[in-house]
Formats: C-alpha cells, structure tokens, sequence
C-alpha cells in the first residue's frame, strides 16, 4: 500500500495480510467543502487519489460533517476530511 502521513502508515500497519497484493477498489469519502475549495483542480484530486491505489477503481462521494478515527482517539466528527476504506 502507498500511504503519506501518519493515518495512511497507521492502516498500512494494520491492513489485513494479502493487502500487499494490491487494492481490488476503495470506497473514498470526500469533504464537499474541499472539493468546493478545490474547484477546477478537483482533476488533480482525482489523480492523486488513484495514484496512491495504483489505479484501482475506487466511488467517491461529497459529504459535509464527516466522522473519522483520529489516532489514540475513537472517531470524532470533524471537516475537511478525506477518508478511504481499500478492499483486498
């Protein structure tokens, strides 16, 4: 698995055996403001996205107040948030 920063070591760390195979898709949750923030460059989002799942197809969807695990922490709202589910 490809991962930057802290969360995306942290699940490579603790993905299931046979995750190093590769990503069969994902499930990505997108903050809607992000993606209002981004505008135009969404096409970069897009494509730094499927970069990291080595062009595995993945569904996205916009939310506004996503729900994510922070580190040492249970999940807790928050926004801006980017999240991804990989399946294997």
């Amino acid at each position: 698995l490809m991962c930057r920063g802290p969360i995306g070591r942290e699940a490579a760390r603790l993905a299931p055996r046979g995750a190093d195979q590769g990503i069969a898709g994902a499930l990505v949750v997108y903050c809607a403001g992000c993606m209002q923030a981004v505008g135009a460059r969404m096409g970069d989002a897009v494509g730094a996205i499927n970069e990291a799942l080595g062009g595995a197809p993945f569904l996205c969807i916009f939310t506004f107040g996503e729900q994510a695990s922070v580190l040492g922490a249970r999940a807790r709202h928050g926004n801006l948030l980017i999240s991804c589910t990989c399946l294997t």
